[in-house]
């Protein structure tokens, strides 16, 4: 699931490729050089594919399909929590291993 910014990155895709996909047929037509019915197509293409993911997204937006901020964020601070404890639990585990040889070696004196 994509997150709301990159939808609304692919809506403004969308739309410079519709816009692109436009001019170019609209200057084959008007100028119609030496091979106009390539560059047609080929401006049908962008604007096909601009139409069609800048519509994606903009459905998507529209219908609130998109993954929030805010769960990237929680999920981020839970696996820093996990890694914290054990580091927490690790370190106090060395700790009391050096208290037991700080101990010892008293006892030894």
């Amino acid at each position: 699931m994509l997150d709301k910014k990159t939808l609304t990155f692919r809506v403004i895709a969308g739309l410079a490729l519709l816009y692109v996909g436009g001019n170019l047929i609209l200057s084959s037509v008007k100028e119609q050089p030496e091979h106009y019915v390539i560059y047609a197509l080929a401006g049908a293409a962008f604007a096909l594919l601009g139409l069609a993911w800048g519509g994606l997204a903009v459905k998507k937006l529209a219908t609130h399909d998109y993954k929030e901020m805010m769960d990237d964020d929680a999920d981020e601070m839970e696996r820093a929590l996990k890694a914290a404890e054990k580091e927490t639990a690790s370190a106090g585990e060395e700790d009391a291993a050096d208290t037991t040889d700080a101990a010892k070696e008293n006892e030894e004196e």
